[in-house]
């Protein structure tokens, strides 16, 4: 059971044991082999911060030789070096560099956990986190995991401009009547269901922009995700399609 304070946590039990669904609760056994195993969650655009990284490639040698790997691979493949951003010497802009900025942390990470002895019994990803989850399972050789995220990135930023996104906290079935309500339904979609309670949009800019700002007004928690593709949404499919360069508004 996850609660997020004392009353959740009681509000949750008294409904489990009436016997109403509850999203925040789990039931069932979990096998012995597993049963102290973490699951591995890999993340999507976005996630990425200034100086990430750069504490462990410091005081972390299993980390530092894996970043370094990683590195050579992507500067054969996409003629920069995530090594240098990690460090600071070089800032990461576009897709095409922080999508692999960010698998080179996901792929370096692995290597860390597993040099201290941990071993998942599943790994998830989202979005383009999906590839890094894949090399960890040992779907994808880590060369060929760079290959992918590199060429996926460099078609993203050929629509650079295209769109918007944002994330929310409400629950979708709100999200979705805010939007027909706001009159952006046609513009604007859900895209990704984060948590129970978060929901992430994409779509035109200008419709992004306004939701944000009605949603801010009232209190509600809402912030721009650091991207300007409409990823996840028929938008992007078909710039993806027929993309000549950014979409018109």
């Amino acid at each position: 059971m996850v609660a997020s304070s004392h009353e959740d946590l009681v509000r949750s039990l008294r409904n489990f044991a009436a016997g109403r669904a509850q999203p925040h609760v789990v039931t069932g056994a979990v096998p012995a082999r597993v049963a102290r195993r973490p699951v591995w969650v890999f993340s999507g655009h976005g996630s990425q911060w200034p100086g990430m990284g750069r504490g462990l490639l410091e005081r972390e040698p299993a980390f530092a030789a894996a970043l370094a790997e990683v590195d050579a691979l992507i500067s054969a493949e996409a003629g920069f070096s995530v090594l240098e951003m990690v460090s600071g010497s070089a800032t990461a802009t576009g897709p095409e560099q922080v999508q692999p900025l960010l698998f080179a942390m996901q792929a370096s990470l692995t290597a860390l956990w597993r040099a201290y002895g941990v071993e998942p019994a599943a790994v998830v990803g989202h979005s383009m986190g999906e590839v890094a989850a894949a090399v960890a399972a040992g779907g994808l050789t880590l060369a060929d995991g760079v290959k992918v995220v590199c060429r996926r990135s460099t078609l993203l930023a050929r629509i650079a401009g295209a769109g918007a996104m944002a994330t929310v906290s409400l629950d979708p079935r709100s999200v979705e009547r805010e939007l027909h309500e706001a009159g952006v339904s046609g513009e604007v979609c859900v895209a990704v269901l984060a948590a129970p309670r978060s929901t992430v949009v994409a779509g035109a800019p200008r419709g992004i922009a306004q939701l944000v700002a009605a949603w801010e007004a009232r209190g509600v928690p809402a912030h721009a995700v650091a991207v300007d593709v409409a990823s996840h949404s028929p938008r992007w499919a078909r710039c993806s399609r027929n993309c000549g360069g950014p979409c018109a508004a």
